[in-house]
């Protein structure tokens, strides 16, 4: 089976994710009649505050083929946010008829190509998530073919900025397992020019400015190592058009992937303005963040009862893995073996969705299946967790109490030891401290299951470099990052070692 991984998909990711988190402004076309524009704006700000239903009742009054289009947009996002099949469906339905009233949209307007391109793109997103591999390649060229046709008939149009972006970033970064697949599909892609495209697409633009921002986002706290930048452009988007649970959602995202633990769960708590509202759709991956955010605060119960309400309003596969495993994980760390092993089990029989987090989950569930994680393996995932959470101290207090025990270490508990070190020290911002702790950790031979955190640690041991204007060292252990083969995680890092590469 194919796998999806984050960069060679990345567009279809982001757009998953948009559809949770949907930002205003989808499309907003510069249109003549002034009434026409403030109805579309209209339907624009329902989507945002994800009130569908509403939505739906305004979006009838605009003409064809924006009142389709808003609507099957309204099933997309009910489906991605909830992955409900009564809303795939519905999108299923719509689509022949959408697809056939933009298309019959005159060749001199200069939104028609870009309708389609979005439309194709959005049926990918359909296709990924059903795990139809091919059939969603298929609509990503459909879509790169059509914004590569607008640019040429209109090559000035700021139109052309949001998608031709997308695309120069997601084809300019494959991972090595993928390469085979995309030139096939004759794809090719520049990061730096798609990075500028979608500024550009930011600050010039005239149509989907906020989904370029939120795109733009994404590029920056995932492929780019710039998180505080990427907070940012969301605190920019919510002074501009107020809060709201997707930019709420987003937000609490990105301050958990900076490790601001307190940040994030001091938003993901008010859940019950967007839970208990009548007209909010609410999205139930806002119960898995708020599961991780006490999972890493060692609030076990909290994060059991939240992973557990995910658990049962999604209707798919995507994450139920890493919430199944942390669910798991919090009984086992806290004491409870028999129910967290129960929890292993039950997530055997659930169908990989195939991203990293999920694999993780499935990879590690089945070693704790057969016998359970030793005191140190314990310990280690304790201070991960901390360390994901921002409690350095707490994380360094664990690691030390492992260092003073290291010759009962196993190679693979001391691999991770000196890794999670790594990560704290740099985090922390102790360079030196952080770059010995990486090498200790690459010293080791013989690392087991931890055989990923080698390659990370020589991609962060790059980034230091990266960041000291020693371009040669970053250089050299990019590259020594991608000699590394059959770990966890492993597309994403390739990834962020190609842009890195790209970049220097």
């Amino acid at each position: 089976m194919v796998k999806p991984y984050l960069s060679a998909f990345v567009m279809v990711r982001v757009l998953l994710l948009l559809c949770l988190l949907i930002a205003e402004n989808t499309f907003a076309f510069p249109l003549k009649n002034r009434a026409f524009t403030q109805q579309q704006n209209k339907v624009e700000h329902l989507i945002t505050q994800f009130k569908m239903e509403e939505a739906i009742v305004a979006s009838s009054s605009l003409s064809s083929p924006y009142n389709e289009f808003y609507q099957i947009n309204v099933s997309f996002y009910q489906f991605v946010a909830t992955q409900d099949p009564t809303h795939k469906t519905t999108f299923m339905n719509q689509w022949n008829m959408v697809l056939a009233t933009i298309e019959i949209m005159p060749d001199n307007e200069p939104h028609k190509n870009v309708l389609l391109s979005e439309i194709h793109a959005k049926r990918a997103v359909i296709d990924f998530l059903a795990q139809d591999y091919v059939t969603a390649a298929w609509h990503i060229r459909a879509a790169n073919q059509y914004i590569q046709t607008n640019k040429k008939s209109f090559p000035d149009s700021p139109t052309n900025l949001k998608m031709s972006g997308v695309f120069n970033v997601v084809f300019s970064n494959v991972p090595k397992e993928y390469q085979w697949f995309m030139n096939m599909l004759g794809f090719k892609g520049n990061f730096e020019s798609g990075y500028k495209q979608l500024k550009r697409a930011v600050s010039e633009g005239d149509i989907l400015e906020s989904e370029a921002s939120i795109i733009l986002y994404f590029t920056e706290k995932n492929l780019v190592s710039k998180p505080k930048e990427a907070i940012e452009r969301l605190n920019f988007e919510q002074k501009r058009i107020g809060k709201c649970m997707i930019l709420e959602l987003f937000t609490a995202s990105g301050y958990l992937g900076m490790n601001e633990n307190e940040k994030a769960i001091g938003i993901l708590r008010n859940r019950k303005q967007y839970a208990e509202s009548d007209e909010v759709f609410f999205t139930p991956y806002w119960d898995y963040l708020l599961g991780k955010a006490y999972f890493y605060k060692e609030n076990y119960t909290a994060a059991i009862k939240s992973f557990d309400q995910f658990n049962e309003k999604i209707k798919g596969e995507l994450y139920i893995g890493d919430a199944l495993f942390k669910t798991g994980m919090s009984y086992l760390l806290n004491g409870d073996y028999p129910t967290a092993k129960n929890y292993f089990i039950q997530l055997q029989n659930q169908k990989n969705s195939g991203f990293d987090e999920d694999e993780y989950a499935l990879t590690t569930s089945k070693r704790f299946i057969k016998s359970p994680p030793s005191t140190h393996t314990k310990q280690l995932f304790r201070a991960r967790n901390r360390y994901d959470g921002g409690y350095f101290t707490e994380s360094i207090l664990i690691l030390d109490k492992l260092k003073a025990e290291i010759t009962n270490l196993s190679r693979e508990n001391k691999v991770e030891m000196y890794y999670r070190y790594g990560r704290v020290y740099q985090q922390a911002d102790f360079p030196n401290a952080a770059k010995t702790a990486y090498l200790a950790s690459l010293n080791e031979t013989s690392p087991g299951n931890s055989l990923y955190m080698q390659p990370y640690a020589c991609y962060y041991l790059g980034e230091m470099y990266k960041k000291e204007g020693n371009n040669e060292e970053a250089r050299k252990y990019y590259k020594k990052a991608l000699t590394y083969n059959d770990y966890l995680y492993q597309n994403g890092l390739e990834s962020k070692c190609k842009v890195a590469l790209s970049r220097l």
